[in-house]
């Protein structure tokens, strides 16, 4: 397996910003969530304040440690997904691997546009954390600054929600990603119901 490790600048980053109105926004929600709804509700509400919304998906930074690939299914996608993490998380010892992916993300970003975005009111919404380990690193780096909010839908529509393009997936396999993404036997794996418990909204 030909697997690529983010580099030392993949992680360059620092915990310190003149921009005290910048807001870092987490967020934490179970596998087969329709997020674009999440999406549009933080822009709305961020507009109303005059705040810009900077999304980091850390899907996006997974798959960027990689050749482009095509998935047949949304089912193999994620997958795949959670494979790569469990990999990163592992292969590294951190469990907070892909947060810290993130505020480099953040902090790269940042940086390209000069430093200064938006006269600093902007929030950085990165999604989605699916370890514990994760909430620590950005609370530790972001302290006052970092939000986590949760947002969650029934098991039922989640299960229909993954079927949509997978007609021909089977309900075990349905289950099993859902089973997975909630809480993994491995240390390294996800921990999505662990990390529900240290939202703030």
């Amino acid at each position: 397996m030909n697997e690529i490790l983010p580099s030392g600048s993949a992680l360059t980053y620092n915990t310190y910003s003149e921009q005290p109105t910048e807001i870092v926004i987490a967020h934490v929600a179970p596998c087969g969530l329709d997020k674009e709804v999440v999406y549009e509700a933080i822009k709305d509400e961020a507009k109303k304040y005059g705040y810009e919304i900077i999304i980091i998906r850390i899907s996006d930074l997974i798959l960027s440690l990689n050749k482009p690939r095509e998935f047949i299914t949304e089912l193999d996608r994620i997958e795949y997904l959670m494979d790569r993490g469990d990999f990163l998380r592992k292969e590294t010892g951190n469990n907070a691997i892909l947060a810290m992916m993130a505020v480099s993300e953040i902090y790269r970003r940042r940086k390209l546009r000069g430093g200064h975005i938006n006269n600093g009111k902007v929030i950085w919404f990165i999604d989605s954390l699916k370890h514990s380990q994760e909430v620590l690193e950005l609370q530790k780096i972001y302290s006052i600054g970092f939000h986590l909010i949760s947002t969650h839908v029934d098991l039922k529509e989640r299960r229909k929600y993954l079927s949509l393009d997978n007609s021909n997936a089977s309900e075990t396999r349905i289950n099993k990603i859902v089973d997975r993404d909630k809480q993994s036997a491995m240390p390294y794996g996800q921990q999505t119901e662990k990390v529900f418990q240290y939202a703030d909204y």
